[in-house]
């Protein structure tokens, strides 16, 4: 079981990162995607579901790896 304290402060700087790219207006430019596991997480975001770990860490760095100023 994971402890409940680390996953509210993940909630937390997710929240906080958030924050800080609409204060800094920063957007993303995403090209065509071909990893299933990104498309797995939206469409648990789309349509509701679960996105296991790898759906969503894959998510968040496809996010990262295309944010642009």
């Amino acid at each position: 079981m994971k402890n409940p304290f680390d996953i509210e402060m993940l909630r937390n700087e997710l929240r906080r990162l958030s924050v800080i790219i609409d204060e800094q207006n920063i957007h993303a430019s995403f090209p065509p995607n071909d990893c299933p596991f990104v498309d797995k997480a939206c469409e648990c975001i789309e349509h509701g579901g679960d996105a296991d770990h790898i759906a969503l860490a894959s998510l968040l760095h496809h996010v990262a790896e295309n944010l642009s100023s």
